[in-house]
């Protein structure tokens, strides 16, 4: 998985995906050496349906599948991890507030407060033997990320990467 990778120092490299949703895109980015996927739901048109097919797939080919979710929102935050995504990132994060309700439903407790639904995509259909140990491990390689397109997100950046439970921030290219 990427977020390893990235930990042990090596490079990874991925491609954003805006109109591709037939989960044949996977096998093809494994192939030809991709690490992950972005799926792009706030400029594309991916539903929650539509991205839970592609993490299923990104999973098997051992990709990681990250989601730019519309908007914060419990519902897509969490949503998005619990049908096997890999990281999550919510545009237009200005304040430490709007990080910590990203961090709180991105991750588990004690870091966060993210539902546990212990039979999914995001355990491989398998009952954790170990829950706390499960929702740690979650924890640990699930990414969230604040995506900062704003001059009030910029001038808040720093408090906002200091919120416990942010992995990154990524600053809009184009804003």
């Amino acid at each position: 998985m990427p977020i390893n990778k990235v930990r042990d120092g090596k490079a990874v490299i991925g491609t954003m995906l805006r109109a591709l949703r037939n989960p044949a895109i996977v096998p093809m980015a494994a192939n030809a050496g991709l690490d992950f996927l972005f799926v792009d739901s706030e400029h594309g048109a991916y539903s929650l349906n539509q991205v839970a097919d592609l993490a299923l797939a990104a999973r098997s080919h051992g990709l990681g599948l990250f989601v730019r979710v519309p908007e914060l929102s419990r519902a897509w935050v969490s949503g998005v991890l619990d049908n096997g995504a890999s990281g999550v990132m919510v545009p237009m994060i200005e304040t430490v507030e709007q990080a910590r309700l990203l961090a709180g439903w991105a991750k588990f407790p004690p870091l966060g407060e993210r539902g546990l639904s212990a039979l999914g995509p995001h355990t491989n259909y398998q009952m954790p033997s170990d829950l706390s140990g499960h929702m740690a491990e979650h924890n640990d390689r699930t990414l969230s990320i604040a995506q900062i397109e704003t001059v009030r997100g910029s001038e808040a950046s720093g408090a906002i990467a200091a919120v416990a439970g942010i992995d990154a921030l990524l600053v809009g290219p184009h804003d």
